[in-house]
């Protein structure tokens, strides 16, 4: 009898779990820095590359022009990149962007609060779920940043590259670039081409 009790609670406490995006999002933000890359595997949908163009310590600050920066991998089939921006009184802010294919993605958002949750994922199937179990096997690894307000000078290192590739939207950036701003490792950075686009929706 104790050990069904105790199966009972496992299970119930796995539901709890898996129907409550609220639940895994708290986990999320208490265990920050996350990290600021996912995929890379292979070129397939759930495991794409995409890295959020922030200091190593995962922590970001935007300057006054709210500039937000990802690189998006290669990829043989190119799907929707969601993005939701939630600060600590749960108002989201959610962007989806069209499909594209391995770029430089800045875009500009909203007011942004001291301590944001930032986070990226690729919709990897047409139909959406709000449910957990359907959500993780609809979408990649969402990639998790922490937005704070305050400033250094690795951070403005940062805003100054965004910044200065958000002028030349629509051309090209290179690779070296991106390499020597962000020190990726180097099994990571070889996955980039050499010269990338640079798109502003």
């Amino acid at each position: 009898m104790k050990k069904i009790k105790t199966n009972l609670f496992s299970l119930l406490y796995l539901l709890i779990i898996l129907v409550s995006p609220r639940i895994a999002l708290a986990n999320d933000r208490s265990t920050f820095p996350n990290s600021r890359m996912g995929g890379g595997t292979r070129g397939q949908c759930s495991s794409r590359l995409i890295i959020h163009i922030v200091p190593l310590a995962n922590k970001y600050s935007p300057d006054k022009n709210r500039l937000l920066a990802i690189y998006l991998g290669k990829s043989k089939e190119t799907k929707p990149l969601t993005v939701e921006i939630i600060n600590k009184s749960r108002k989201e802010e959610k962007l989806i962007f069209d499909p594209s294919g391995e770029s430089l993605l800045i875009f500009k958002t909203q007011t942004i609060a001291n301590n944001t949750f930032w986070k990226s994922y690729f919709n990897c199937s047409e139909n959406q779920s709000d449910n957990m179990i359907n959500f993780i096997s609809n979408n990649s690894n969402p990639v998790s940043t922490l937005i704070l307000s305050k400033n250094n000078l690795e951070n403005k290192k940062y805003q100054t590259f965004i910044n200065k590739a958000y002028k030349k939207c629509g051309t090209t950036i290179t690779s070296k670039e991106i390499k020597n701003l962000t020190n990726l490792d180097e099994r990571i950075s070889n996955k980039l081409s050499e010269k990338i686009n640079i798109i502003c929706p």
